[in-house]
């Protein structure tokens, strides 16, 4: 019996030094994380075949295009770009009341 809670109070002590470790490497990664964030922005991307893709970067002020292949990568300033529109929320409509709207707009010929 001895032995058992000798077993019990070791694993109690184990698991809590593991999660104090997880508890301080997880805040260490969020304040990395949040102090790049605030850096570097992809304000668009669009892949334009399996492998190629362009993408809007935006780093501080500047922006930059960024259109990569699965072997090279190419880098162009755009400058400075006008602020984004603050995002409009999405009515919660259901599937086919939306779909029934995207249908709608096709049969108009893509013309509201």
């Amino acid at each position: 019996m001895d032995t058992f809670i000798r077993l019990v109070m070791a694993l109690v002590v184990v698991f809590s030094l593991l999660f104090a470790l997880r508890y301080y490497l997880l805040r260490r990664a969020a304040a990395f994380t949040s102090s790049a964030a605030r850096v570097l922005r992809v304000r668009e991307r669009v892949w334009l075949s399996g492998r190629t893709q362009a993408i809007v970067l935006e780093v501080g002020e500047e922006a930059y295009l960024v259109c990569t292949t699965g072997h090279t990568a190419q880098v162009l300033p755009l400058g400075k770009l006008p602020a984004l529109p603050p995002a409009e929320r999405l009515e919660s409509q259901s599937f086919a009341a939306h779909f029934e709207q995207m249908l709608t707009f096709l049969r108009q010929g893509g013309n509201k």
